[in-house]
């Protein structure tokens, strides 16, 4: 390579591009893959269900629903699972192992996650009452190694035994990562009394091969429609038609496990769904950063061939043509490639914790993604090579032997048309990162509708075999006095996660809410500064909000459609409670989703919250922080739970981790950006080097007629500031639509203003012409002499 400095440009640049592409393909890979693994994916279906009045997709159907299909054999098999995991500890022999991932299924469990058996028996696990499959390495710290468990009794966190039937080990793609799975559903699906309005547990079905889904669909719905639609519109005295158009109406899908995590909309598995738009965002941009990588490479290479003008004009004389041309060039080009890939290889070594960091994913780019795109490569570098040589050989040879192309039109609009895409993916880049730190700074700003400050969550899970109200009532006294606790409240809701215990449905005349149901104490709305629209909160002196008051949130009072909620009367799991109050709207929990209607009890005097108490909140002296959480975590394992290690959180910091996989998503848009901008800013430097210094004599000859040099600097920056607006103007309506695309995903969000296209302008103009005067400037101080002492 005869001009080092422009060659190692071309490297990096490729290196760059190819780093990242193969970073977001194996991220690609990685997501696609789940499930993957189980021979039964395309066998195995969840039915969701979605109201026909709004947007909205679920995968939770009445319990007693996949049950039903099977008794009418409309179905091969089905079963029964929970939607999350739980947190428990299991004892053998005095020696007690807690894991936050124990989950609850059939005993059939396996034939539709068929994770490696390392000991015991895929048999005995169905069959056996009470049975409980252990994770390998959980099994290894429970019995010391992998064989001595298996028929052992083990006892959870409330004394009850379960036997142990299989090790296995889990395998990291899968839709389910259990610790521990007991068969706890094997009791509660059997019964069709078990409730048609009961949706506390997921399912997952197998379909019979006589049965085609179309049809198996229209059964669904008919026994959703008879069972569900029909008794709630009886219920409520009107026709099941004047029901249905109230927006009650239903429409089901049936959805594969092979696609399940990648395409669904709605799961009840625990390990989610992939983040679909930032999926394809990030392979998205990284294809353009590759794009922009190759086209710079087209244009240093092209200006460097023609640079050699008169040597290829010389050889086509002495009998060279196209093919020799196009060898030569494969030659070159494979060395550049192979140097870049080699040093790709290094970034993406260097890079992929960091990635991985970002994204919250393990991702290993492994010998398929390298083979991948190394055969990529090889197609590229067939193609690439193929333009300096079309180039060359559709010169004129009298122009060539003067070498008087780089001045010809067609070689100014290849560089012209290049040079306006780079501007274009540029500035596109520039308003996604604007746009995105916008919209997490406004979420970061954002009035949650309560206050955090000081207050911690500690996890609740009694070991007790009795009401876990109760149990805090026996000990709340004893935690008041610990120091540095300024106040407590006790709740079945998580602010963290937005997690209760249930939620169920209530009408007001012809109105109907689903609404989240909320046990709390008296001091949860003081404390957490969760203010009122109307009414008031609990008052532990009135017998009767014990038994018969409640609060509902604006939501919920909105969607009831009641001008004057206070006392008015509602029925709430069949009984009839008065409304004392309306609070405030408030976050619980995602910022992509909008307020949920929520319903708040006392949980005094209420058996039907009260037993599911999971937290526990205290604001704490600040500054007797260190030796308060030391105090708490000693009359903790005292007073309270020594099964489950002490945990807590604080509340805005939790909260703040809701919408994280935004604020990597920010990070990584801002990474990206930079990346971008360097990339175009390395190829519009070769280009304006090769164009201005085409331009030496020129500017020698316009100097010795007098041209001063601000007259001089705006000639030469004038074409780069029109192809920018060019690149700008081009790139407006895609940017505004794949930015709006991304703000919907959030229930409150900024919207798109000409301010920051204002930033992306005037940031890339000024950027552009630093790089271009930087070069123009120095031609202006040019020796005229070495111009013009031949002419």
């Amino acid at each position: 390579m005869r001009n080092k400095f422009f060659s190692l440009l071309t490297v990096l640049g490729l290196a760059v591009g190819f780093a990242i592409s193969m970073l977001a393909l194996s991220y690609w890979t990685a997501e696609k893959s789940i499930n993957q693994w189980n021979p039964e994916k395309e066998n195995i279906y969840q039915i969701v269900r979605t109201p026909l009045s709004k947007e909205y997709f679920t995968a939770y159907q009445p319990n007693i629903m996949s049950y039903y299909l099977k008794q009418k054999d409309l179905i091969a098999d089905y079963c029964y699972l929970d939607g999350f995991y739980h947190q428990e500890s299991y004892a053998f022999k005095g020696k007690v192992v807690n894991t936050k991932k124990n989950f609850r299924s059939q005993g059939n469990f396996f034939e539709y996650f068929p994770f490696e058996k390392i000991s015991g028996s895929y048999q005995g696990f169905k069959e056996t009452v009470d049975a409980i499959a252990l994770e390998e390495s959980y099994a290894i710290s429970l019995f010391g190694n992998l064989t001595a468990g298996i028929d052992q009794i083990i006892t959870d966190s409330y004394g009850k035994a379960w036997t142990v039937k299989l090790i296995y080990k889990l395998n990291p793609k899968s839709s389910v990562l259990p610790i521990a799975i007991n068969t706890y559903w094997n009791k509660n699906v059997q019964k069709e009394d078990y409730g048609w309005f009961n949706f506390g547990a997921g399912s997952l079905i197998k379909l019979k091969e006589n049965v085609s889904q179309e049809t198996l669909t229209k059964e669904i719905y008919s026994a959703y429609e008879s069972h569900l639609l029909a008794m709630s519109a009886k219920n409520r005295g009107i026709s099941l038609e004047a029901y249905k158009e109230e927006g009650n109406d239903v429409s089901f899908a049936l959805e594969p496990l092979s696609t399940l995590y990648q395409e669904s909309k709605a799961s009840f598995l625990p390990e989610g769904l992939s983040n679909h738009l930032f999926l394809y965002l990030n392979i998205g941009f990284a294809g353009l950063i590759l794009l922009l990588s190759l086209i710079n490479f087209i244009n240093l290479t092209a200006t460097q061939a023609l640079k050699r003008g008169k040597e290829m004009g010389l050889r086509r004389v002495m009998g060279s043509n196209s093919w020799t041309f196009y060898l030569q060039y494969l030659f070159e080009t494979s060395l550049i490639f192979v140097s870049s890939f080699v040093l790709a290889l290094v970034l993406v070594e260097w890079t992929s914790p960091f990635y991985n960091q970002l994204l919250n994913f393990d991702i290993v780019v492994g010998l398929k993604e390298i083979s991948i795109f190394f055969i990529t490569m090889i197609l590229m570098v067939l193609v690439v090579s193929s333009f300096p040589a079309i180039f060359l050989s559709n010169i004129h040879l009298q122009n060539m032997l003067k070498g008087q192309y780089g001045s010809s039109k067609a070689g100014k609009f290849v560089r012209n048309a290049s040079l306006v895409l780079q501007f274009a993916i540029a500035t596109f880049f520039i308003l996604v990162s604007v746009n995105a730190n916008k919209q997490i700074d406004f979420l970061g700003k954002m009035n949650l509708g309560f206050t955090g400050d000081q207050i911690i969550r500690i996890n609740f899970q009694p070991n007790q075999k009795k009401n876990a109200f109760e149990f805090y009532k026996t000990f709340e006294q004893e935690l008041r006095k610990v120091p540095g606790v300024q106040d407590l409240s006790v709740t079945n809701f998580s602010l963290s996660d937005g997690v209760t215990v249930s939620s169920t449905t209530v009408n007001y005349q012809t109105n109907t809410s689903q609404v989240t149901n909320i046990g709390m104490d008296e001091h949860f709305l003081d404390m957490l500064q969760i203010k009122l629209a109307a009414g008031r909160s609990f008052d532990s002196k009135l017998a009767s909000d014990s038994l018969e008051s409640i609060l509902l949130n604006e939501t919920a009072v909105n969607e009831l459609k009641m001008a004057d909620p206070l006392n008015k009367v509602i029925k709430w799991w069949g009984k009839d409670r008065r409304i004392i109050g309306v609070v405030k709207d408030f976050n619980s929990f995602d910022l992509e989703q909008n307020v949920n209607p929520m319903i708040f009890v006392n949980l005094n005097g209420n058996s039907d919250v009260n037993a599911y108490v999971n937290s526990i909140y205290v604001k704490m002296d600040v500054s007797k922080f260190e030796n308060g959480i030391s105090a708490l975590e000693s009359f903790w394992k005292k007073r309270v739970d020594q099964y489950f290690p002490f945990e807590y959180e604080f509340v805005d910091k939790a909260f703040a981790n809701t919408f994280a996989k935004y604020v990597q998503q920010r990070n990584l848009f801002n990474i990206l950006n930079g990346i971008v901008v360097f990339i175009a800013l390395l190829g519009l430097f070769a280009l304006a080097s090769f164009t201005i210094e085409r331009k030496f004599k020129e500017i020698a000859i316009r100097k010795v007629l007098g041209a001063e040099t601000p007259n001089l600097l705006k000639q030469l920056t004038m074409v780069y500031f029109i192809l920018f607006l060019l690149g700008f103007l081009l790139t407006v309506v895609p940017s505004y639509y794949l930015i709006q695309s991304w703000l919907e995903n959030f229930a409150y969000r900024i919207e798109i203003s000409w301010i920051s296209y204002l930033i992306a302008f005037v940031g890339l103009l000024l950027l552009t012409m630093v790089t271009v005067l930087s070069k123009a400037y120095k031609a202006t101080k040019i020796n005229t002499l070495s111009y013009l002492k031949y002419e």
